[in-house]
């Protein structure tokens, strides 16, 4: 079954991957900003959005990461991308929303563990 992500379900991987790289003691919204909101310097910015790419199997160029000022901005970004390669299914597992990539009809492996689930 294909399944276009919505913002909300964008946002839980964005926090996630977030909460790796700077302390979350709120909940996070669209319009926050990256840099002057969230904490992420110009050093972190490059591995965070590296690591988004890798989340959702997407290319972002590091000349456009300058444009990626809000988490909306990141989202709408990530839409596009995913939408550009239309290679992602929705799948449940034990009850779990769990996004899972398919690229060539090879099995990507996911940032999930058991241990997460």
């Amino acid at each position: 079954m294909k399944h276009e992500l919505t913002q909300e379900e964008i946002l839980v991987e964005i926090k996630d991957i977030l909460s790796e790289y700077v302390e979350i003691t709120r909940p996070l919204t669209p319009a926050d900003r990256l840099i002057d909101d969230l904490g992420l310097d110009s050093f972190l910015i490059v591995y965070f959005i590296t690591e988004i790419e890798d989340c959702f199997e997407i290319d972002i160029p590091e000349t456009d990461f300058i444009e990626l000022v809000t988490v909306k901005d990141l989202c709408e970004r990530i839409q596009l991308e995913i939408k550009k390669h239309s290679t992602y299914q929705y799948q449940r597992v034990i009850g779990k929303s769990l996004l899972i990539p398919f690229v060539n009809k090879i099995w990507c492996r996911r940032r999930f563990s058991t241990s997460r689930i």
